[in-house]
């Protein structure tokens, strides 16, 4: 009679890519991004070579992974509160519920440097930073869109939206650089401070 072997759900495989993309940051945060190689993760994880490479083909795809996710997955809370608003918040607003959220969710901010260092030169790298951008560029769009219909109801806010959310990433790019450089920054003094410049 042959046996045949428990199917993975499709839940237990994102635990373990999870739990393999949380050892893999820890090991780049110790070990810096270059310095960190497939065996050093996989000594970090406690797992086998197998586990590893059963999930995750090579480095390469496995910090796709962690970058597409290291934001990504701390913004579900921001979402939901933009969407239980009683009013469309401000771009102010959605930026310091934005930096608020990573603080809270412990966003490895030097890791986050490191791989816009990385894609400086390399081309790889590049993609896949410049997708997680777009992603929270879409977040972004989809934060403002309601506050900015409120101010001009029947306009077209597509174009207006989108400019929006590019400045506002850049605001919060910002804030991660200094986060990670020099922890002396909230977001609420962050935030009041671009308040105040841009009301200058």
């Amino acid at each position: 009679m042959v046996m045949s072997m428990p199917r993975v759900s499709d839940a237990y495989r994102e635990r373990r890519r999870d739990e393999i993309a949380q050892a893999a940051m820890r090991s780049m945060r110790r070990l810096g991004f270059s310095g960190s190689t497939m065996a050093d993760i996989i000594a970090e994880s406690g797992l086998s070579s197998g586990a590893i490479y059963a999930n995750f083909a090579n480095k390469a795809e496995l910090v796709r992974f962690v970058a597409s996710h290291v934001i990504a997955g701390r913004m579900n809370g921001v979402e939901q509160q933009v969407a239980t608003s009683e009013a469309p918040p401000t771009p102010a607003q959605v930026i310091e519920l934005v930096l608020s959220q990573l603080v809270t969710e412990e966003a490895p901010f030097d890791l986050i440097i490191q791989f816009w260092g990385e894609a400086a030169s390399d081309p790889d790298m590049r993609e896949t930073v410049l997708s997680a951008m777009d992603d929270l560029e879409r977040m972004f769009v989809g934060a403002v869109t309601p506050w900015l219909a409120a101010r001009d109801p029947g306009a077209d806010t597509s174009a207006h939206a989108s400019r929006l959310a590019s400045v506002m990433l850049a605001m919060c790019q910002g804030f991660m650089a200094r986060k990670a450089l020099r922890d002396d920054l909230e977001p609420a003094t962050y935030v009041a401070g671009l308040r105040t410049i841009l009301a200058s």
